[in-house]
């Protein structure tokens, strides 16, 4: 049959079907492409909770370089950060005890008592701030080796600016894309290692729930950029040798896999059309990167409303809308002093949030107590399905001694677990926790 005679006799599609079938397709591989990040680089990578087949492996990898990710590993080192410094900023706590430190023996008088430091907290006092300033410098020596510098102060007035803050200090600062290992400061390197990289507790404006959901991305991106320039940052386990090796076809694997991105669809379109005229072609183009387009920002809307609304604080059925449809929202810190989610079992709201980002916004408070866990609920049987679908689904998988592709991590072997709070943090949110009981 002739191209011509072809495309006279076939009855194409009305266009609100292609729309729909090209809709349900990019959302389809998007939540596939979510639900990779959840098992490779969430519960592999950062938690060591599960072990993946390499293949299995690369497949994931793949298709995150085809949305922009350059090194899929690096998402597990920047987010053990998070749990690290679970929704707090260590900084401002080193800088003070750098700054006490030099001060001492001069004519500045050193305060008892520290404002701003954490949204939740109105002051600490001088040996508490001491305290974990002294824990978060240990941290950065630990990880930054011969990149390390004690923070110093240029003169009498950077000192008493630092030892007497009149505006918040725990916000993320103005950062901006750095290209190489010395144009980052010793102080900015720290910065990276001892503030969560995208809580809403640590973001400016009325509605920190709204920021992270708006920024996460450029957020993720910075601290994403700081460990690819200094690679000893990161924890050893998540060190590549490409990380200290130039690979020159790295750059060239990454153009190809996100023109893959396009051009799977693309042709996925056209075999499925059956329309292999030049119009037909053209058709398939839009089409296929339309599905490419929602596959994306699919993954990205995943990310940033597991990351704000994940870390919203207590809230109750309704609240997890009105965080995102109202100007101003405020976080409400848990009797423990911490603000990660719980909307399991607080109404219908709250736990299809929940199962539609694959357990990750109404479970993260199990997550961040109990990170080896690889359903994020406590609960058995039926229940457990309910609370956490997904994580109950992957743990029948590894659990299956049939299935071979993905099986239980090893935990670190019994080493102290590098995704757990920080010593410094888990003393902030003790504050968090006296200074909300005392107010009831």
């Amino acid at each position: 049959m002739s191209v011509e005679k072809y495309r006279d006799e076939r009855n194409p599609k009305p266009i609100s079907q292609s729309a729909g079938e090209v809709l349900i397709t990019g959302l389809g591989l998007g939540i596939l492409g979510v639900a990779g990040i959840t098992v490779r680089h969430h519960r592999e990578q950062t938690h060591d909770s599960l072990k993946l087949a390499p293949w299995l492996q690369e497949i994931i990898d793949a298709e995150q370089r085809s949305v922009g990710v350059k090194e899929p590993y690096t998402w597990a080192a920047v987010h053990r950060v998070h749990h690290n410094m679970e929704d707090a900023n260590l900084a401002p706590f080193r800088r003070i005890y750098h700054a006490v430190r030099q001060a001492q023996g001069s004519s500045i008088v050193i305060p008892n008592a520290f404002p701003h430091l954490d949204q939740f907290v109105d002051s600490f006092d001088l040996a508490t701030v001491m305290q974990i300033g002294e824990s978060a410098d240990k941290l950065v020596q630990d990880r930054l080796g011969k990149n390390y510098s004690k923070s110093i102060f240029a003169n009498r007035e950077a000192l008493i600016e630092t030892l007497y803050p009149e505006s918040p200090q725990y916000y993320y600062p103005q950062l901006h894309k750095k290209r190489s290992e010395k144009e980052y400061s010793a102080d900015e390197l720290a910065e990276f290692l001892l503030r969560d990289p995208h809580s809403p507790a640590l973001i400016k404006g009325e509605n920190g729930v709204q920021g992270i959901a708006l920024g996460n991305v450029s957020l993720y991106q910075r601290a994403a950029d700081a460990f690819r320039s200094v690679p000893t940052m990161k924890p050893v386990d998540l060190q590549r040798p490409e990380d200290f090796n130039s690979d020159p076809h790295a750059n060239i694997k990454n153009k190809f896999a996100i023109a893959s991105g396009f051009v799977i669809p693309i042709a996925g379109r056209l075999i499925w059309n059956r329309d292999f005229t030049a119009s037909g072609f053209g058709r398939a183009v839009v089409e296929g990167s339309a599905i490419n387009g929602i596959r994306v920002a699919t993954e990205i809307f995943g990310g940033s409303v597991t990351n704000s609304a994940g870390h919203m604080g207590n809230p109750v059925q309704m609240e997890v809308a009105k965080a995102f449809l109202n100007k101003r929202y405020e976080i409400k810190v848990k009797p423990d002093g911490t603000i990660s989610t719980n909307t399991v079992g607080k109404g219908i709201t709250g736990r299809l949030s929940s199962w539609a980002n694959l357990d990750e916004v109404g479970g993260q408070e199990i997550h961040h107590k109990k990170p080896w866990k690889i359903a994020y609920t406590d609960a058995t049987g039926r229940q457990a399905i309910i609370e956490a679908p997904w994580g109950s689904l992957l743990q029948v998988l590894a659990e299956n001694e049939h299935i071979s592709f993905i099986q239980h991590g090893d935990n670190f072997n019994g080493q102290p677990r590098p995704d757990v709070a920080h010593e410094g943090v888990k003393m902030i949110q003790a504050a968090r926790a006296r200074q909300l009981a005392s107010t009831r």
